[in-house]
């Protein structure tokens, strides 16, 4: 016999009460026995009605056996606090045989995991002994419930799985009979198709449900085993959904054998229920949440994440949250990364999408809090600092930029201009590369006139898949002032032995003068970087020192740039021939350099209190350089003050007084030389806060996103640029390298959504961290910091970065302070408690750049499924007492709490799985799915077919899919794309680690690492899969070409510098796609039961099985004593037996299906 999925109507038309199924079934067998018994009146035959009545004996007791597990299952996982997995998952993988594959079920609210929690589901168990006695006990009187007609019993050890039979006592206490059970969890295996035959990823692109973002039914034949679809040349991906169970699978013309090979690992029907298993309740919707409309979601928003002494603003579990009195990550970064759609704009006259970025106010006690309407925000959760770190006014006594004017007011910006509504998800340009070189002019034609020659080159990067528009204040110095930067190393030069005439007529010493102006400041006109440029700035003519700044010297227009420089000329007091010794310095004289936007010149009062900036705090030590031949460099202090500075200076002797030394600050390459660093994941390249005193563990002697570059060349080549092709502009090769052989001109890191985001996975493109300790990717990824001990979420440090010999006192960190892994604490609190349940508030997608506009939403038409939400395989659903209606939804009060309540997940997927067929499944959700395509200014093209698996980095991509054989320029800016041999080993990868890790009670748990020192402690069970298989140079040793060798003890084996790249997978790119079904418990089981009739003398007599399918619903079961609302009990309920369990498909199975 078949089975059919439950159809949702029948969902939605099934009795609403855990116990009321309980008597309703109960009353149903009750009159079956009559209606049975009073049939058996008719009969003829006096034998054949006694084996008829014996027969309804044994199915009435199969029928006990269904309603004792269902009883079971209501107590034991009715409660929102349980997980479920198998027990070779409970037993860290030391169960073996048929007994692996038994069900358990434990609570996640414990302080730690004990497997004696455990309940098993089966009956005929001792329950005088502990759940781990239980598991190795003898049945008194076992019975086969699922054999080697349901599944390979090769998958077993050739073991079927067996229940023993609870025996029911008779009239003259002899047995008349018994029951047995055992509970199979439909969770642990991967739903084969979506519900809806609708809900697949050949549908046509323009028409796409779930965007290219969420999966769909797809071709099953990719499957390990199931190539017999593919040989067929099954297209009719609809039909799947009519799939009930994996023994449906022989209705697709599969062979029987194969469908007993997959019984553990396929399902027709797994529905999940939002709960949080953390805290209990239902899962908080960020989607009411976050809607930024002032009618809808700010309301919302400020009751969900109130700013008060318990810091629920903050996104750290309640328990930690006293860490961090001087605030931390909070919700309002991720409320406006989800809102950054509404301020994509088309560029006035460039016609390309476009962010205007961030200012903040850098005169504040704390630097980096924002404005807003022009004011500064109000109260802790503005601190743009968020983090636990006091830090000091960067204007103070060594720094040598402005003198605050207290009595200027600030600018008045209107509310949409300037980046002002995304203050607290920054988005400003990242400084990619700090070149200078330096030399002295000598011509032998005039030995008397010595010049000396300083340049400037400075790489602006765009990390996301729109244009920058970088756009400053203007007017004042005539033009508008666009990127810059700011207190950059002066440049001096050093002659022996030569005197020059200065200015007053004086003979001074050529010694130690400065090659720029003192002004340390470089800006260019307001410029538009496009998606994954690092676009190359430089003086482009010969400027005399004093007038290289704010007259435009400054520009994009880089291609044909050679020699041209900042100048000065020395008239010396005797002829020059070329031989004299001379040395040139780059000194660091102020503490702090600035990279980015100087907002405010040219407005009111000429203000300049607002920047978009990246701070580097002495970002690296003069020790590290080691100029050609030059002494030690020392500690020196700046003339005529005495403020600290770092130097390093190069010797040039015998004759090469023209050679040009040069002096790199850059973003780490991926081919840096015996590095313990990879730049992604060991470093955030978006960091606001720059300092490499948070990196004294790593014992760097630069800030480690960055390296240093010191060289002296013989010749005066000029860095290597990409050329525009349309323009004299250029574009630094980054990722590989900085020259066009092993570097790429575009890479593209982070997304700026177009629409409402439908996965918490989505939030690693936020700009969650602002210091440079931390991760570039937070949400969702889980490396170990390498600054803190892998059993460990924080460290006490102290600053042995400025132990390095001659390291200004005066620049160093004073006794202990506390660094904090930013993602395994963003992970433990966000996973499990909140969800975007896609359920429309407002229609404010962005379309100017492309992108897909909301329907005219129809509640009653999302009920019924003629329309979907963004989410399709997020199922409306009605509880009682409640209905799926646009009052309901939008709520401002209670939605976000209840909303969770209305939607049921279609392809529940629980992680504690073991099974690598049903990881396999679901890891390839996403074949087939096209990926949405831009332009290479960023506007939304269209869709492109994608033939592999693939979890492509940003949702809107100019890169294209690689495979591991042909990896190329895609490393950078597209993304993998994985063959079923290679989602097949990702999934037994997983399965390892599941059984090594396992279980997970929350989805936190699964996403984060372990707090232990070893491999488990490294990273978290996804990403190490991850590095064991598609990431590891070992099984792809292509990925080498991106990438050198990376060591440490906190690094996976096997990994290189190039991880975190598009590239190569981080398990963020994988929670993007699949987050939103992932659970570590389950809601939908299969009860197999059995009974049996017995003789007075107690021979058996007749013996039936039945198998039941039953699903947990949101509905709370009643409580008489409650005294809650409706909605309230819906939100959480207040019995103990949590929320109820219905029955959603009942058939008897022959012996043979057995």
């Amino acid at each position: 016999m078949t089975s059919t999925p439950p159809s949702l109507s029948a969902i939605s038309a099934a009795p609403r009460d855990g116990f009321a199924l309980v008597i309703s079934l109960t009353l149903m067998a009750f009159l079956i026995l009559l209606v049975v018994g009073l049939f058996g009146l008719t009969s003829v035959n006096l034998q054949q009605s006694r084996a008829e009545t014996e027969i309804r004996a044994a199915q009435a007791n199969a029928r006990l056996g269904t309603l004792v597990a269902l009883s079971q299952l209501q107590q034991q996982l009715g409660p929102d606090q349980r997980i479920t997995a198998r027990a070779e998952a409970l037993g860290g993988g030391s169960i073996s045989g048929s007994r692996a594959w038994w069900v358990g079920a434990a609570p996640s609210d414990s302080p730690a995991f004990d497997i004696n929690q455990v309940t098993w589901l089966a009956s005929g168990l001792n329950i005088n002994l502990d759940a781990s006695d239980q598991i190795d006990s003898v049945f008194n009187d076992p019975v086969i419930l699922f054999g080697g007609e349901t599944f390979d019993l090769a998958l077993t050890g050739g073991e079927p799985l067996e229940a023993g039979i609870v025996p029911i006592p008779g009239g003259t206490g002899a047995s008349s009979g018994g029951y047995a059970y055992m509970v199979d969890d439909n969770g642990l295996k991967a739903q084969l198709a979506a519900s809806s035959p609708e809900v697949r990823n050949d549908r046509p692109v323009n028409d796409l449900l779930g965007g290219s973002m969420l999966p769909g039914t797809y071709q099953l034949g990719n499957l390990t085993d199931m190539d017999a679809l593919l040989d067929r040349g099954d297209s009719d991906l609809a039909r799947y959904s009519k799939i009930g169970s994996s023994t449906d699978l022989l209705l697709l013309g599969l062979d029987r054998s194969v469908a007993k090979r997959k019984y553990f690992g396929y399902t027709g029907t797994s529905l999940g229920v939002l709960a949080d298993v953390r805290k209990g309740g239902l899962k908080r919707d960020l989607t009411i949440a976050f809607e930024d409309d002032p009618n809808v979601g700010l309301d919302v928003y400020s009751e969900l994440f109130a700013e008060n002494a318990d810091s629920d603003h903050l996104v750290v579990d309640s328990e930690k949250r006293s860490e961090f009195p001087n605030d931390y990550i909070h919700w309002d970064i991720f409320r406006q990364y989800y809102n950054i759609k509404k301020w994509i704009h088309i560029h006035d006259t460039a016609e390309v999408p476009v962010l205007d970025i961030n200012t903040f106010n850098k005169r504040s006690p704390n630097f980096m809090q924002p404005w807003r309407g022009g004011s500064q925000l109000a109260g802790r959760i503005a601190r743009g600092q968020v983090g636990p770190h006091e830090f000091p006014q960067p204007y103070d006594t060594y720094i040598s930029a402005w003198t605050p004017i207290e009595s200027q007011a600030p600018p008045n910006f209107s509310e949409n201009s300037r980046g002002q509504n995304y203050v607290h998800n920054p988005i400003f340009p990242l400084l990619s590369r700090m070149q200078q070189y330096a030399w002295f002019d000598y011509n032998p034609g005039n030995p008397t006139r010595l010049k000396t020659r300083s340049q400037l080159w400075v790489g602006h990067y765009n990390p996301y898949n729109v244009g920058l528009n970088i756009q400053g204040g203007a007017v004042n110095f005539g033009f508008a002032r666009g990127p810059r930067i700011l207190n950059y190393p002066q440049i001096r030069f050093t002659v022996d032995g030569v005197q020059y005439t200065d200015d007053d007529n004086a003979i001074v010493d050529l010694s130690r003068v400065t090659g720029f102006s003192t002004k340390l400041e470089s800006n260019a006109n307001n410029h538009l970087i496009d998606p994954g440029r690092s676009q190359l700035f430089a003086f482009d003519s010969d400027k005399l020192a004093g007038t290289e700044v704010d007259n435009k010297a400054y520009s994009p227009n880089v291609r044909n740039l050679t020699t041209q420089s900042v100048f000065r000329n020395f008239d010396t007091t005797a002829p020059l021939d070329g031989s004299e010794n001379a040395t040139i310095e780059f000194v660091f004289e102020t503490a702090t350099m600035f990279h980015g936007l100087d907002e405010s010149l040219g407005y009111p009062n000429d203000n300049p209190d607002r920047e978009v900036a990246q701070l580097f705090f002495a970002p690296y030590t003069h020790s590290r350089i080691t100029g050609d031949g030059g002494p030690p460099k020392r500690e020196h202090k700046v003339p005529g003050t005495e403020r600290p500075g770092l130097a390093y200076e190069a010797t040039l002797e015998n004759s090469r007084i023209n050679n040009r030394p040069g002096l790199s600050f850059a973003l780490r390459t991926t081919r840096e030389p015996e590095s313990t660093i990879r730049p992604i994941i060991d470093a955030n390249i978006r960091a606001q806060w720059n300092n490499p005193r948070w990196d004294s563990p790593l014992g760097v002697d630069v800030l480690a996103a960055y390296s240093m570059d010191p060289e002296i060349k013989e010749n005066k080549d000029i860095i290597q640029s990409s050329p525009a092709p349309d323009n004299q502009e250029g574009y630094l090769f980054m990722g590989g390298g900085r020259t066009q052989e092993d570097g790429f001109d575009r890479v593209i890191l982070f997304d700026i959504p177009r629409e409402d985001l439908v996965s918490l996975g989505q939030l690693q493109h936020a700009s969650a961290g602002r210091f440079s300790y931390e991760p570039t990717y937070i949400v969702g990824n889980s490396y170990a910091n390498p600054r803190i001990p892998l059993d460990e979420w924080k460290n006490s440090i102290q600053d042995t970065f400025s132990d390095n010999p001659g390291m200004p006192d005066e620049w160093a960190i004073t006794g202990s302070f506390d660094i904090y892994d930013a993602s395994y604490l963003v992970n433990e609190e966000i996973w499990d408690s909140y969800i975007f349940t896609t359920i429309p508030q407002a229609n404010d997608n962005n379309t100017a750049a492309g992108g897909k506009a909301e329907p005219t939403w129809d509640y009653e038409a999302l009920l019924d499924r003629t329309q979907f939400l963004p989410n399709p395989r997020f199922i409306p659903y009605e509880p009682v007492g409640s209905t799926f209606s646009k009052e309901t939804l939008t709520d401002h009060d209670r939605a976000v709490y209840h909303n969770a309540g209305h939607v049921l997940v279609d392809g529940a997927f629980n992680v504690n799985s073991s099974s690598v067929d049903a990881w396999e499944a679901f890891l390839s959700g996403t074949l087939n799915l096209p990926i949405e395509k831009t332009d290479n200014f960023g506007m939304i093209t269209g869709f492109d077919a994608v033939e592999g698996v693939r979890f492509p980095r940003v949702k809107s991509l100019y890169g294209d899919g690689m495979e591991s054989g042909g990896l190329n320029e895609n490393y950078w800016m597209g993304f993998r794309e994985l063959s079923p041999a290679e989602v097949r080993q990702l999934a037994e990868a997983i399965v390892v680690e599941v059984k090594e890790r396992g279980p997970f009670r929350s989805l936190g748990e699964f996403v984060n690492r372990k707090l232990v020192n070893g491999d488990l402690g490294k990273a978290g069970a996804l990403q190490a899969a991850l590095d064991a298989t598609v990431n590891n140079v070992s099984e792809n040793s292509s990925l080498a070409m991106f990438g050198n060798a990376v060591t440490g003890t906190h690094i996976p084996s096997g990994t290189t510098q190039g991880a975190g790249y598009p590239g190569q997978l981080l398990q963020g790119d994988i929670l993007q796609a699949l987050s939103p079904f992932m659970q570590v418990r389950s809601d939908t089981f299969t009860i197999r039961s059995y009974g049996e009739a017995k003789s007075p003398t107690g021979e058996v007599t007749a013996r039936s099985w039945c198998e039941a399918i039953v699903q947990r619903f949101p509905d709370p079961v009643t409580n008489p004593a409650g005294g809650n609302s409706t909605l309230e009990e819906l939100e959480r309920p207040s019995s103990p037996f949590g929320r109820s369990f219905r029955l959603l498909s009942f058939r008897w199975l022959h012996p043979e299906e057995i």
